[in-house]
């Protein structure tokens, strides 16, 4: 297992030393088993608002760029897109993006 050394008494960048039986302690790399996305039932169905942002938001638009768009504030924006990150139960907004997108909830009307 790889440990950080400091090289030196009063040093400022860390080496990582390699401890001698490192070697052993590697097998050989599992295949990544990745589960199917599964979509939360929401309780709180997104509002237009929220989508619309989700919407520029997976068309690769910055939260000012969706205010400006929307002609509203990016902290209006940054707003819409944590409450649709809370309804989704997303780590970030991007992954709410992908969630939404998914799910099917951001389909042009």
């Amino acid at each position: 297992m790889p440990r950080f050394v400091a090289s030196g008494r009063s040093a400022r960048y860390y080496r990582v030393g390699i401890t001698e039986n490192a070697n052993s302690s590697f097998t050989s790399p599992s295949p990544c088993a990745f589960e199917p996305m599964t979509v939360p039932a929401l309780t709180h169905p997104l509002t237009p608002r929220e989508a619309e942002c989700l919407r520029l938001l997976a068309r690769g638009e910055s939260s000012k760029q969706i205010a400006h768009t929307l002609g509203l504030s990016s902290r209006s924006v940054d707003a819409y897109l944590g409450r649709a990150r809370k309804k989704l139960g997303a780590r970030n907004s991007t992954h709410a993006a992908v969630i939404a997108t998914t799910a099917g909830l951001l389909s042009e009307s």
